[in-house]
């Protein structure tokens, strides 16, 4: 059974283990090896049968410990639990000030990380920090993007991202050219919308929008809370105002700006209306198939590491199928993070049923794959296993004089053996549609080059499209679109 321990001190923030005797012997136990230097060279440990993995980060000790996970597996998840800390609490995580703990806070922190923990167990993606993602996403982000483009957003808003969820699933997003949200962040804010926006018994298949039910003012259904977000290779507070989109619905909404001002949430309120307006639109019209996987892939996955946008495709459909595809999928994940930690850049094994095959790609600013350096290789082979898994560091160490690049991680699972030509082959295919798909990204990554654009020269006035006064929401009779394909 996996348990977790986050101390400070002598003073436990968290822990899974009801025994706090025995957490604080084992914190004071690894703090002891790491201060006398007798863990040279060892990122964990094995007693009795459980296998230990620990971090200092702040001054605060995370410890991870399991008897069935591989130390890799171990620490990817223990680093994933240090990135909703700092997502809720900061780099220095306000949880602390002063050496006295925020009682509400502790409660906060809590819930994210047993939310976090239990997330792990049913969803495999998610235990190496990636978000589900809709397979007509692209579609729905782009028809958003052209229909409510983020430059006509009030300056002052600071806006930063919005995020649209069916069941858990992110179904589209709103960019800013300015910026592009990294993979921790878009994984973050999608464990924030699971715990705020849990799903309820009678909730699962609720496809009703209702933007009548987003601008009711009194009381008004849209929470502002906050959240650290990567601007600017800084974590900054953002507020994240949200809402479902109709009462009980399956469909929620989260829009993270700069600004946590209380004037500005009439207009963000109005935003949310012309959004959910424009998304009844959209999916009152059928979606259809956008790709079609050769029958020997059971699964594939393909991350942009670089903004988070994920594609999942597999042959299974019923539940049965992907009851037994989790466990396939947690036996690859379970030999691949050993690859990633060792700064591998593609592996290939059978384990006799199945063939896995994982890799990395490299884009450049301009949408072409582009090879490393050779003497890359050797220092991403110098990467110690103890330290944060850093993507941006490959990219850095394969690609020091160039700007713009984006990481692909690619996971692909085949039935039977095909051999090695088969497998490059089908996994170059399926990127290939994977790039289609994702021709049109939200913000291209060339745009970061340029020198920002204030958006000042449209001055915002009173009369601006999104000042409250503009926005009457209409009177829209609730229906349900039409039914789509999962």
């Amino acid at each position: 059974m996996r348990n977790v321990f986050i101390q400070y001190q002598n003073t436990t923030l968290f822990s899974t283990n009801d025994d706090s005797n025995q957490s604080h012997i084992i914190l004071n136990t690894i703090r002891f090896v790491k201060n006398n230097s007798l863990d040279r060279g060892i990122p964990y440990f094995r007693a009795n049968r459980l296998i230990f993995v620990h971090h200092q980060w702040n001054g605060i000790d995370f410890l991870m410990c399991d008897e069935s996970k591989s130390p890799e597996v171990l620490l990817y998840q223990l680093q994933l639990v240090y990135d909703i800390s700092i997502f809720l609490f900061g780099n220095k995580l306000g949880l602390l000030k002063d050496d006295t703990i925020s009682l509400q806070l502790f409660k906060v922190l809590d819930r994210y990380v047993k939310g976090l923990l239990e997330l792990f167990s049913y969803d495999m993606k998610s235990m190496i920090g990636s978000a589900s993602h809709d397979s007509s996403y692209s579609y729905r982000s782009q028809r958003l993007n052209s229909m409510i483009p983020s430059s006509g957003f009030p300056l002052d808003l600071g806006f930063v991202e919005c995020l649209i969820f069916y069941q858990h699933r992110i179904i589209a997003r709103i960019g800013d050219k300015n910026h592009i949200s990294t993979s921790t962040d878009v994984f973050c804010l999608s464990v924030f919308e699971r715990i705020e926006y849990p799903t309820g018994p009678d909730e699962s298949c609720n496809k009703l929008i209702d933007p009548n039910y987003v601008t009711q003012r009194s009381p008004s259904n849209v929470k502002h809370l906050s959240g650290f977000i990567c601007i600017d290779d800084y974590h900054q507070k953002c507020s994240i105002a949200s809402t479902r989109l109709s009462e009980g619905g399956s469909y929620t909404i989260l829009f993270i700006t700069k600004s946590s001002h209380a004037e500005n949430r009439d207009i963000i309120m109005n935003i949310l209306g012309l959004i959910t307006v424009s998304l009844m639109d959209i999916e009152s019209k059928p979606l259809s198939q956008v790709c079609i996987i050769p029958p020997s892939v059971v699964y594939y996955l393909a991350i942009n590491r670089s903004n988070g946008i994920v594609w999942e495709e597999t042959s299974c459909d019923q539940f049965e199928s992907c009851d037994v595809l989790k466990v396939i999928i947690k036996n690859m994940i379970q030999n691949t993070l050993p690859v990633i930690y060792a700064g591998k850049l593609s592996y290939l094994w059978n384990d006799g049923m199945f063939c896995f095959s994982y890799e990395l790609k490299f884009e450049d600013s301009e949408g072409n794959l582009v090879e490393p350096r050779p003497n890359g290789f050797e220092i991403i082979n110098q990467y110690e296993p103890d330290q944060v898994l850093s993507y941006d560091y490959f990219i850095d160490c394969l690609f020091p004089q160039e700007s713009g690049i984006s990481l692909f991680q690619i996971f692909s699972i085949y039935i039977s053996s095909p051999n090695l030509h088969e497998c490059i082959t089908v996994n170059r295919q399926l990127f290939e549609e994977f790039v289609r798909i994702h021709k049109s990204k939200l913000v291209h990554q060339s745009d970061l080059q340029k020198p920002r654009e204030r958006r000042a020269s449209n001055p915002v006035s009173h009369n601006h499209k999104f000042a409250p006064q503009q926005f009457n929401p209409p009177k829209i009779i609730l229906r349900s679109p039409t039914k789509r394909k999962q």
